[in-house]
């Protein structure tokens, strides 16, 4: 874990599975985790092993000030790149950045970063109306963030054998990646700061993310947490069905890793990470069936590579395909109908 993990798989190939197998050995261990839940898959599970469910705007918040300049501006709607406008909201706020850094306030609303842009306006020599008043209206939108508020009690939450399971199902691309930017940097800096317990950041989908674009703020701070956070106590555990969209420089630092059945186009992007698998095993993976995975990494991780089956699970997976035949009789529907009763009116071959 403290190398990092990858769960790679095609739709419906057990790696949300795997996912909630390795959740419960880190609980049996103590080790405390922290799960961006795109599809809400782990919600059960978390509430089996003691943790708890949270939605961003219920029971999970952000201090606006807990947001760099660009996850702002990433949060603003309607603000051009490289206008006077985003100029004077990303000046304004680094202003009262500063402040909290200077300990001469410990946070700051959405209200009072408004009043600051006129404040500051002047400085820049901003104070026009046409870039004044559109910069305050851009940053009073964002009251319509339900996730904006106090910062989370990580440091009181994150005990041994924690485990919190941020519910992100329906959220914009947008607001989830300022989200998993914000959390990611708040645990990588109480992890530096020695505040929390070895800790695991597991994401799903996690090519929503982490793109392969470096202007991307969620795309770099997972970079730097996969690059150092061995360091600092901070693993990651990642899963994608398109590990063709990922950051490369994330991907091959992820040095254990389950490759579950995955598409052949999928599979040209996972090149470089199969460590001595021979070349029979990697011709495999498209054929491989649900629950069986390739195992690699690096040698301190996996000496040799492996064909392996994914233990049973004892908590809820939520990623399950539904029974959609099923669904249709516990409705009202017997079963398959013989052929001869579809026709309910006329002959067959009868049009209308």
């Amino acid at each position: 874990m403290q190398r990092h993990v990858l769960i790679v798989g095609g739709i419906g190939s057990g790696k949300s599975y795997t996912r909630g197998v390795l959740g419960e050995e880190l609980h049996r261990w103590g080790v405390p985790q922290v799960n961006i839940d795109v599809n809400g898959e782990m919600i059960e599970a978390a509430r089996q092993l003691g943790g708890v469910n949270v939605r961003p705007g219920d029971g999970f918040t952000l201090p606006l000030g807990s947001l760099t300049r660009e996850d702002l501006l990433e949060a603003v709607s309607g603000v051009n790149r490289g206008t006077n406008i985003e100029t004077l909201i990303g000046y304004t706020f680094d202003s009262l950045r500063r402040e909290i850094a200077q300990r001469r306030r410990s946070a700051f609303s959405v209200d009072e970063l408004v009043a600051e842009i006129e404040v500051q306006a002047p400085v820049l020599k901003m104070e026009a109306p046409n870039t004044l008043r559109p910069a305050q209206q851009r940053v009073k939108a964002l009251d319509r963030l339900p996730y904006i508020g106090q910062r989370f009690d990580w440091a009181g939450t994150l005990q041994p054998g924690a485990f919190v399971n941020i519910d992100c199902r329906g959220l914009p691309l947008g607001d989830l990646r300022v989200i998993t930017a914000a959390v990611a940097r708040d645990l990588q800096d109480l992890a530096r700061e020695k505040k929390i317990p070895f800790t695991v950041l597991s994401i799903d989908e996690f090519h929503l993310v982490a793109p392969n674009d470096d202007k991307m703020v969620s795309t770099q701070v997972l970079r730097e947490i996969a690059r150092i956070g061995r360091h600092y106590r901070l693993g990651l555990v990642l899963t994608t069905q398109s590990p063709a969209d990922v950051d490369r420089a994330v991907l091959k630092r992820l040095l254990t890793r389950f490759v579950h059945t995955i598409e052949p186009d999928q599979l040209d992007s996972l090149r470089g990470i199969f460590a001595d698998a021979p070349p029979e095993m990697i011709h495999s993976l498209p054929k491989l069936p649900r629950g069986t995975c390739v195992l690699t990494g690096v040698a301190e991780t996996v000496r040799h590579a492996a064909v392996v089956d994914i233990r049973a699970r004892v908590t809820h997976h939520g990623g399950a395909t539904p029974d959609v035949f099923g669904d249709l009789r516990e409705r009202g529907w017997p079963g398959k109908k013989p052929l001869e009763e579809i026709i309910e009116d006329g002959e067959p071959g009868d049009a209308g």
